[in-house]
């Protein structure tokens, strides 16, 4: 089922004893996630993850950095009335680097944003 009031993402770092750490909360600022997939998509060794976005028409990236801190969301938006609902990460295109595919409960097509591109 979804939950419509969320507003957070939690995330547990495992500590290597079968334990976590308490959780770090990265505020969503009520956009309803609906998924979150991770991946490197700056290519420095430390994973990023993306977040679905349902109630605001986006998507965020969020960079993790090798203190275990994470920078605040980058937004994406899709359409208007788009509601994205899923994703997908992969290059799609071919051009070395990390793609996002979003499905949308409300559109006839698919948009597909490069997330980064090295200068």
């Amino acid at each position: 089922s979804q939950i419509f009031g969320v507003k957070n993402i939690g995330i547990f770092m495992g500590i290597g004893n079968e334990s976590f750490a308490s959780q770090i909360t990265i505020s969503t600022v009520s956009s309803r996630p609906l998924g979150i997939s991770i991946a490197d998509f700056n290519n420095d060794r430390i994973l990023d993850f993306v977040i679905v976005n349902y109630s605001t028409y986006s998507i965020s990236v969020v960079y993790g950095y090798a203190s275990g801190r994470y920078s605040n969301p980058i937004i994406y938006f899709t359409d208007y009335n788009s509601f994205p609902v899923t994703l997908a990460i992969g290059d799609f295109n071919k051009g070395s680097y990390l793609d996002v595919a979003v499905a949308l409960y409300v559109a006839s097509a698919v948009p597909r944003y490069t997330i980064w591109k090295q200068q």
